[in-house]
């Protein structure tokens, strides 16, 4: 059902007025667009411009407020003393327009109500509507939420552009042409022609030739018929039909960082399956490695002789996890899907703002425009810590924790600390070192998958307390931020988060996650 949106009557005459309009009603105004949702104005609103002294001013707004939508039969608070009694009584006229605008929101006549009177907002706070009855800023802010989200989030470091405007003779194509002598025609037609997005990674560093350090080209298809022998059908699939990474790249995990988006834009699509093709060249071959620790399988040959792999990431609801190792394959197989049932157990884990915003640089709370603005470092051999942490998809983090109980296939809720104070990221464990207080030891094991230098981590080994390290994959962001009062309020906690902490039941890891991730992506 499409919602209902009441302006009161300075809103209206401020979107109808012959000046500029300000940065922030525009925008209000293309999400309602987008959203599709109406526009109504009260009756007494109509009264109330009604009583302007400026005739020309007067028969002009009342011009163009006629294009608006009436509350029919609107409600009357005149005879309803509860809500009379939550209010102050109307000493002028105008304070009878506000009482009628609010009681339209209060009997549910409208489900927003929006306004910049500081008058009408007090109310609605007395009234427990602040979430009903909103300014504009905040208006911006919730209704953008609901926008139905059409591209997948995406690194600042890639760009999604158009064929046309992709350079052909960049040596990332060079393979590309020597396997498929049609590959110049099919990108005329397939990529140019179609319109499609193209997922580009594109390094200013380099020489004129070798600027595309990955790409990606994606297709929903609605019924796909794979010439293979006997001939296979694949129904409403994700096809990746271009899947390529650099060589000069290697190490950073860029193609982690394509099958994320892969694997997102299934999702925004409700596309539980994917496929591609690929001449495999030997055993050891990088891209077959790759996708088969996210779950994709051999499935046929094509006559032309190119591999299909494929995979799901929607298992069936009706599958039975009787124990952990099941549950751990299962996340494997389903990625990125996971199982958080009675199996597993699941903590909580502190990170610091610094080191959060470099190990999840594609996290976008909810309330900001732009994902953080965070250009990764394409030096494989520097030592930057701003290097291959943000694109993999198996991430490390090392903390100095008392608890060692964590364990293969736990859930780990990321909770940043000092500023925000709230819980926003998702990964499953994959493996836990206990005991270990070598540096160098350990920065083997977590190498190009932390926040970390090795300095940082000789200073863990220092502790009293022997470094944690959790080896763990991502596997989503939270929807909205669940912040540490929500935590205090529901028995989450019972005190300062400042290091791991085991959510002891799972009614209460439940409540965290509830309207919070993709329903469709768990498996309890």
């Amino acid at each position: 059902m499409k919602k209902r949106i009441l302006f009161d009557t300075n809103i209206i005459i401020q979107r109808e007025d012959p000046k500029v309009l300000s940065p922030d009603f525009i925008e209000l105004n293309k999400i309602i667009n987008d959203l599709n949702y109406k526009i109504f104005i009260h009756p007494l609103s109509i009264a109330d411009i009604n009583r302007d002294k400026n005739k020309e001013r007067k028969t002009i707004s009342l011009s163009k407020i006629a294009t608006y939508s009436n509350i029919e039969k609107h409600p009357d608070y005149s005879q309803d003393e509860v809500f009379k009694s939550q209010i102050k009584a109307e000493l002028k006229e105008n304070d009878s327009v506000d009482n009628a605008l609010i009681y339209a929101v209060y009997k549910n006549a409208v489900d927003l109500l929006i306004t910049e009177d500081k008058g009408i907002l007090n109310k609605a706070k007395n009234l427990n509507l602040q979430n009903k009855i909103l300014n504009i800023a905040d208006s911006i802010i919730k209704l953008s939420q609901e926008i139905p989200l059409q591209q997948i989030p995406i690194l600042s470091c890639f760009k999604i552009d158009k064929g046309w405007n992709i350079d052909l003779s960049d040596t990332i194509f060079d393979s590309l042409k020597q396997e498929y002598a049609d590959f110049s025609d099919w990108w005329e037609r397939s990529v140019c022609g179609t319109l499609r997005d193209v997922y580009v990674y594109y390094s200013e560093n380099d020489s004129n030739r070798s600027k595309i350090k990955a790409i990606l080209i994606m297709k929903e298809e609605k019924k796909e018929i794979i010439d293979s022998d006997p001939p296979i059908i694949l129904e409403n699939v994700l096809k990746i039909c271009l899947f390529k990474v650099d060589v000069s790249t290697r190490g950073m995990k860029l193609g982690e960082r394509l099958l994320k988006m892969a694997f997102e834009q299934a999702a925004i699509k409700n596309v539980s399956k994917l496929y591609l093709t690929h001449y495999t060249a030997s055993h050891e071959d990088k891209l077959i490695e790759l996708i088969q620790t996210y779950g994709f399988y051999f499935l046929s040959k094509k006559k032309n002789g190119e591999d299909v792999y494929y995979k799901e990431i929607r298992p069936d609801k009706n599958i039975t996890i009787a124990s952990r190792e099941e549950a751990i394959n299962i996340n494997t197989q389903y990625f990125p899907s996971f199982y958080n049932g009675e199996q597993v157990s699941k903590y909580i884990i502190p990170i610091q703002p610094q080191f959060f915003d470099r190990l999840f640089p594609d996290f976008k709370r909810p309330t900001q425009k732009t994902s953080i603005q965070l250009q990764l470092d394409l030096d494989i051999n520097a030592t930057s810590h701003y290097t291959s942490e943000g694109f993999s998809i198996q991430k490390a983090y090392i903390c100095n924790t008392p608890v060692h109980t964590m364990q293969n296939g736990d859930i780990v809720l990321f909770y940043r600390t000092e500023d925000y104070k709230e819980i926003l990221t998702l990964g499953v464990i994959e493996k836990v070192y206990y005991d270990i207080d070598d540096a160098d030891s350990i920065y083997k094991i977590i190498k190009r998958r932390t926040v970390y230098s090795i300095d940082e981590i000789k200073e863990m080994c220092k502790k009293q307390n022997k470094p944690v390290i959790i080896l763990f994959k991502h596997n989503l962001n939270f929807k909205r931020e669940v912040t540490y009062n929500f935590l205090k309020k529901n028995n989450v906690i019972d005190g300062s988060i400042i290091t791991v902490r085991r959510i002891k039941e799972n009614t209460l890891y439940k409540k965290i996650i509830q309207g919070n991730i993709d329903e469709s992506l768990v498996i309890n």
